[in-house]
């Protein structure tokens, strides 16, 4: 309740997106200007917006210690 959450997957690992690579429509654009944080989910790739704080920042290092890539040398 406290924090800002995926609205697509419910997820709490968030990041920042950046309006110079996307286009947003203008709800989104009065909301931040009035000082709302840009998020995207990294996992299902939805860019929202939200006034609450982000609880975790999303890192690859921590994704990659959950689920570990596994190379096989042939």
């Amino acid at each position: 309740m406290f924090y800002a959450k995926c609205p697509r997957c419910h997820r709490l690992d968030l990041s920042k997106w950046n309006a110079d690579h996307y286009n947003p429509p203008m709800a989104t654009r009065i909301a931040v200007a009035l000082r709302a944080k840009t998020v995207r989910c990294e996992y299902c790739r939805h860019n929202f917006w939200s006034f609450r704080r982000v609880k975790v920042v999303f890192s690859l290092h921590k994704r990659y210690e959950r689920s570990p890539i596994v190379f096989d040398n042939v």
